[in-house]
């Protein structure tokens, strides 16, 4: 359970402020670190807190283990998604404002949201459109919070059942 912990929390944890410093420097596009120092905050203590919470809720001397695992891995992808879901209203801001202001590299998640929304290149006049992303990266996010915490319940319930049907 150590090595899973390892693998798969606090590897990304350590690596995610490296990654998202690497970026913002290749690019030079520091302006965009409004947006990144709370998002790397945010994962970096998801995947700690998560990490900590699965030594303690999932039993490693069950027969069906890995099931729960893989399920909580899959609520804590959710979380980190939602959460550059929800913080994406300061990417508005910053894009909105700025003259210069880019992602300068491929996310997916802004750029097919802004398209699908139908976001403009702002002069700063517009708040009604700010306020409108705002209503739906929210409900957006507390969408994907849900469906990441129902997949994790999904796979718990099955993982206790099959250990209860085992004794």
């Amino acid at each position: 359970m150590k090595i899973f912990q390892i693998l798969f929390y606090y590897l990304p944890a350590f690596l995610t402020p490296i990654i998202i410093i690497r970026l913002v420097i290749q690019n030079e596009n520091y302006i965009m670190l409004v947006y990144f120092i709370p998002l790397v905050v945010f994962i970096v203590s998801i995947f700690i807190v998560r990490a900590k919470e699965i030594g303690e809720k999932i039993n490693a001397n069950q027969k069906f283990f890995i099931i729960p695992a893989l399920g909580h891995y899959l609520k804590t992808s959710f979380e980190v998604y939602a959460i550059m879901i929800l913080l994406m209203p300061l990417a508005a801001l910053i894009w909105t404002f700025s003259d210069y202001a880019y992602i300068g590299f491929e996310a997916p998640i802004i750029y097919n949201l802004f398209d699908m929304i139908g976001f403009p290149r702002w002069d700063g006049s517009n708040i009604l459109n700010f306020f409108i992303i705002s209503f739906i990266t929210t409900l957006y996010g507390y969408f994907v919070l849900f469906v990441g915490k129902f997949l994790c319940e999904s796979f718990i319930a099955i993982a206790y059942i099959a250990n209860n049907i085992k004794k």
